[in-house]
């Protein structure tokens, strides 16, 4: 993988997870309720997993571009509804979201971390897809299979004997 490509992931994705995990501690501190705690706990979970895959990305881990592509693509889906929400970003996000009730399309970019999760709460139908998040799991799925590739032919000139 390209030197600059694997410093910028690696950055987003310390960087946006130890922001989203400050923030989410902060919030996690202030909170008094059981539930409130338990919906946040695993979200900073995911931020720590997050600056583990950003040290990984960096150090240039042999298990980076996998673990990374997990961690970015658990950052795609955007969706809200009267029973449950969901949405989790890190380092930054760029969603496009649809409302079908109304037929609203909206758009949003931002450079930080956000987590929510709503449970029965009343919310209005969304659905969306953080462009970011998906453009950073084609690239990574991408340069996998061509080092996978690269490394199974070098791998395969090596073996031959020589005549």
């Amino acid at each position: 993988m390209n030197i600059a490509l694997r410093r910028v992931l690696g950055i987003l994705d310390l960087g946006g997870s130890f922001l989203g995990f400050t923030l989410g501690l902060t919030s996690l501190l202030q909170q008094t309720t059981v539930a409130v705690l338990i919906v946040e706990i695993p979200f900073l979970a995911l931020y720590c997993w997050g600056i583990w895959c950003g040290v990984q990305m960096l150090e240039n881990s042999p298990r980076a571009v996998r673990t990374n592509m997990w961690f970015w693509a658990m950052q795609i889906p955007y969706l809200m509804s009267p029973i449950i929400g969901y949405l989790f970003t890190s380092g930054a996000f760029l969603f496009v979201t649809y409302q079908p009730g109304t037929s609203v399309t909206g758009f949003t970019a931002r450079v930080g971390s956000q987590f929510q999760i709503s449970l029965l709460q009343g919310q209005s139908f969304q659905i969306g897809i953080n462009f970011l998040a998906l453009a950073v799991c084609v690239v990574l799925i991408v340069n996998k299979r061509h080092s996978e590739k690269g490394g199974a032919q070098r791998s395969r000139f090596v073996a031959e004997p020589n005549s």
